[in-house]
Order: structure tokens, then C-alpha cells, then sequence
């Protein structure tokens, strides 16, 4: 960007930001300040859409869960002098649309429209209508 001027480019309204920009579905809130701050310069806001937050808690309770199992079985091996702290207000998605809240440039975008919201919903936690298939929901690119 730093090398277009003038008439070259025309400015975006804005950057939006997707659950699997950095892979795995996490956020990776460094880079998001990062990019925010770059953009910043342009006056191009980073948008990130309400439905990418609760996709990334939804990610990070599987990780979670995960971490659980293995603390529980490393304890009980005494591989660990202290207790590992869990931030439980990222675990939930008023905590992570806080947090993003905190970074200089970014907007959540809300969800609007009852049907649209609960049908994202439904898809970020793997229910509703239609059955389950190899490859059948949205944004999946790997087999379950």
C-alpha cells in the first residue's frame, strides 16, 4: 500500500476480518492490533464481523477442552509446580467482542435480523436443520 499514491488506488471502506485468517480459527489479537495500526495510517477501519467472535470462542472450546484432559493427566503425573489459569472471560464471546473492543481501529460489526442471527448461531455450533454430512457445512474445507 505505501507505494500507491494518489489516483493509483481507490480506498477501501474497509478490511473485514474472517475466522480462519490466521489458520485454526483463533484470534490472534497481536496481529490484529498490528494490522489495525497499519491500517490506521490510511483511515481503512478493520471490521470484524459478531458471528467471527463466536466462531473463535467456539474453536477455543474444543482447544480447551482438549487442554483440560492433558492438565488433568500432567497433574496426576506432578508435571506441574502451579495451577494453569484459563482466561474464562475469552471464552465466551461478549469477552472477545471486549477485548477487540480494546484494539484503536477496529468495530465489531453486530449481527442484525433475528433469522440470520440464529441461523449463524446454529452453524457455529453445529445444529439445526439440515443433517450433518462429510463436507456439508458451510466454510469447511477438510472432512470432520
Amino acid at each position: 500500500m505505501d507505494r500507491l499514491e494518489g489516483d493509483e488506488w481507490e480506498k477501501p471502506v474497509a478490511v473485514v476480518l474472517d475466522t480462519n485468517l490466521w489458520g485454526k480459527g483463533h484470534p490472534d489479537y497481536e496481529a490484529i492490533e498490528s494490522l489495525a495500526k497499519r491500517l490506521g495510517k490510511y483511515e481503512i477501519p478493520v471490521w470484524v464481523p459478531q458471528q467471527v467472535a463466536h466462531e473463535w470462542v467456539s474453536h477455543c472450546e474444543r482447544d480447551l477442552a482438549a487442554l483440560r484432559k492433558s492438565y488433568s493427566i500432567l497433574v496426576k503425573a506432578d508435571a506441574f509446580d502451579q495451577d494453569v489459569a484459563i482466561n474464562k472471560k475469552m471464552s465466551t464471546p461478549e469477552g472477545v467482542i471486549s477485548r477487540l473492543g480494546e484494539i484503536s481501529n477496529v468495530e465489531v460489526i453486530p449481527m442484525l435480523g433475528e433469522s440470520a442471527v440464529a441461523a449463524l448461531l446454529d452453524q457455529i455450533a453445529g445444529k439445526g436443520g439440515a443433517p450433518r454430512r462429510r463436507m456439508s457445512r458451510p466454510g469447511r474445507s477438510t472432512p470432520p
